[in-house]
């Protein structure tokens, strides 16, 4: 049995209803994902970028940091430009 019935969806208040609904629902999967995705690139980061906080990663847009990066691993973190 549906909470809102084919009649009310068709109303004014039904669809109100019906949009309410699907932006909690929105927003909810949004307040899930963005956590995760924070989780996911820090798990990307190393020592040298570690400080910088941010969804997606300098080294992956930045050559730059993707060369030190690529040095810190050589080197085992012994190299601080």
């Amino acid at each position: 049995m549906p909470i809102i019935s084919q009649a009310e969806t068709r109303s004014l208040r039904g669809k109100l209803l019906h949009l309410g609904l699907i932006l909690l629902l929105s927003l909810g999967g949004v307040s899930m994902i963005y956590p995760f995705l924070l989780m996911l690139s820090g798990s990307m980061r190393s020592q040298m970028d570690s400080s910088s906080l941010g969804l997606i990663p300098s080294f992956l847009t930045n050559d730059k940091s993707l060369y030190r990066k690529f040095l810190e691993t050589k080197y085992n973190k012994a190299l601080i430009l």
